[in-house]
């Protein structure tokens, strides 16, 4: 019920001021016939907001990678077509973007990240002004290398099978920089390499990192659910007349 109240009160209240506006149109329908038309027109333009086009200036991003994915995923780029209402609200869109700056650096191997933000009205200092200027500057810090990436099967491979070596046959960035796109791709061949090995309801169960900030090294532990071992049954072929079933058999795993 905690969580139901506040939704059908927040309802109520939409519902209360969709009314409001319905009977205020209704009951001022004499009063704007009889208002000045000239007035109006000036208070409706007084109350339009503000459109501010502006550019953006990023500064320190480490790669062409950072870089891209960081203009893909900031407000003040994703937005920048439409413009912003005010100044004061293009700064606050800028602000927020800076926690979203270090986060995309950290998902490069830049744990250490840090990012700020200045926008600068044209003309300077007016709140008023329709033009601004963005500027995004990133510090990424050192690059964390993966020192170290272990693959746990559970339940365990049959015959305590050890997992393969995760830079050599899962595609692990071991020993370069621990960009998580390719930690998340290493993850997913594991999987798919049980797949193949009769293992098809092999999942990704969860993941563990541990980063080393004094020596920038991250080692991370990777828990694959190998699920049950699956092997065919008695296969039978059907309708062949004319096809050899040996010729047919020679596919077969």
């Amino acid at each position: 019920m905690k969580h139901t109240r506040p939704v059908k009160a927040a309802w109520c209240g939409l519902l209360l001021c969709w009314m409001a506006a319905i009977f205020s149109g209704v009951l001022g329908v004499t009063s704007v016939a009889a208002a000045d038309p000239a007035k109006q027109k000036t208070a409706a333009a007084e109350k339009k907001p503000v459109s501010v086009s502006y550019e953006i200036t990023l500064e320190g991003a480490p790669t062409d990678a950072a870089t891209a994915n960081l203009e893909a995923a900031l407000a003040v780029y994703r937005y920048r077509e439409n413009g912003a209402p005010s100044i004061a609200l293009l700064s606050r869109r800028a602000q927020d973007d800076r926690d979203i700056a270090a986060r995309v650096l950290r998902s490069h191997g830049y744990y250490q990240a840090t990012a700020s933000a200045a926008v600068e009205s044209d003309p300077a200092d007016d709140p008023n002004a329709t033009k601004a200027k963005v500027t995004i500057t990133v510090k990424p810090g050192r690059a964390f290398q993966l020192s170290s990436h272990a693959f746990v099967m559970s339940p365990p491979l049959p015959g305590g099978k050890a997992p393969r070596a995760a830079k050599t046959f899962y595609g692990s960035p071991v020993g370069e920089t621990a960009v998580a796109q390719r930690i998340l791709e290493a993850e997913a061949t594991a999987v798919n390499r049980l797949h193949e090995l009769g293992y098809p309801y092999a999942s990704f169960a969860g993941r563990e990192a541990e980063a080393d900030m004094e020596n920038a090294g991250l080692a991370v532990t990777s828990t694959i659910e190998t699920g049950p071992r699956l092997s065919y049954g008695i296969l039978d072929f059907k309708g062949i007349a004319n096809i050899d079933e040996a010729y047919l058999r020679s596919y077969l795993p």
